[in-house]
């Protein structure tokens, strides 16, 4: 299925870290705490592609979360392609030209797909990369005040803060050995 393909190939637990690095890279949001911002809103935002001259956005609701399709790897292209191909196809999209220039192209009737990326998946990447440009002691009081500030915005289910931290545990083991 295009959709779950689209899906995967940026929030899939092999692809999630990259994605957050790219966002992070590539961002237009105007904001302090850019890092926390962009966390925020992959999780409050419905997964919803719209695809526009410069790149993807996952979230048409927030199109200043994108990636420039020459940062995209050869695989997530053609996967984009495949969707794009089925849209056409199928006759679900919407092609919407900007009144100040810019176009933009979504695919309609996505609610019967209605999907969010899961919670404990982006605090567990989220963890690993503040981890990685970080000593661990660093690391640790950082992934609090980030995950505090997620909290404090964003209710999230302590059963998936709990899946967050076992699966970082996991990762952490399984990089020791």
């Amino acid at each position: 299925m295009p959709f779950q393909r689209l899906f995967d190939c940026f929030f899939s637990e092999e692809n999630i870290q990259n994605t957050l690095i790219l966002f992070y890279h590539y961002n237009q949001l105007d904001d302090e705490d850019v890092f926390s911002k962009i966390i925020i809103e992959v999780l409050k935002n419905e997964f919803n592609p719209c695809f526009t001259e410069f790149g993807i956005s996952p979230f048409l609701s927030n199109v200043f979360i994108f990636i420039p399709y020459e940062a995209l790897s050869k695989q997530q292209l053609q996967i984009c392609r495949d969707f794009c191909t089925e849209m056409h196809l199928s006759s679900t999209f919407n092609a919407v030209q900007e009144i100040g220039g810019g176009l933009h192209v979504t695919r309609i009737n996505m609610r019967s797909n209605s999907r969010y990326v899961d919670s404990a998946m982006v605090l567990f990447a989220c963890k690993i990369l503040l981890e990685s440009v970080q000593n661990d002691e660093m690391a640790y009081d950082l992934s609090n005040v980030v995950f505090q500030r997620i909290t404090s915005v964003l209710s999230i289910a302590p059963s998936r803060i709990q899946q967050a931290e076992h699966m970082w545990l996991n990762y952490k083991n399984s990089r020791q050995t």
